[in-house]
């Protein structure tokens, strides 16, 4: 009998020699390639900006369905406001605040005892209007610096005729970049 008859099958052949040579120097300049080019290259990118979430969370102004925002902007000085009446029925604004500490039974209504004295601006029936106060936007730490992002309430104090002289607030939520 011929012992190469007895032996297993072995249907692989015997690896060459050198093979695993090449697959670790393919490793290792796989690796260098990473080290030396990639990780400077995200790193430039953060450095400059590419990648800073704050710059990516688009702003938001939203409140219910009576008053819309359509557009928003704060300084460290003021706020500003282009709101939409869906109420059927004109609407004085008698007050804005953007402050995330209050509440709705805290905010001002604009108004000495309780009533709408100090009308910011007329919405018309289905219309449009901005409105700008002379106060940023405040968190519990105080006045949101430039530069940095507010995110949390936004009141309008607002009369309709149909209010029999007494102001209601609209709570929002806004989220945005304090230019």
């Amino acid at each position: 009998m011929d012992a190469t008859a007895n032996a297993p099958a072995n249907d692989q052949a015997p690896p060459k020699k050198g093979s695993d040579t090449k697959l670790l120097l393919l490793m290792i300049i796989g690796g260098l390639v990473v080290l030396f080019l990639v990780i400077p290259y995200i790193s430039a990118l953060l450095y400059l900006g590419v990648f800073n979430s704050g710059t990516r969370i688009p702003d938001l102004c939203d409140f219910p369905k009576s008053i819309s925002c359509t557009s928003a902007s704060v300084t460290s000085h003021t706020t500003t406001l282009s709101l939409r009446n869906n109420f059927g029925e004109p609407i004085r604004i008698c007050n804005m605040v953007c402050d995330n500490v209050l509440d709705e039974n805290s905010v001002s209504l604009g108004g000495a005892d309780g009533a709408c004295t100090n009308t910011l601006a007329t919405l018309p029936q289905d219309g449009s209007v901005t409105v700008t106060v002379n106060t940023g936007c405040k968190d519990a730490t105080g006045t949101i610096p430039a530069g940095g992002r507010y995110r949390g309430k936004i009141f309008v104090t607002f009369l309709s005729p149909s209010d029999s002289g007494n102001p209601r607030v609209s709570q929002g939520i806004m989220q945005i970049l304090v230019k």
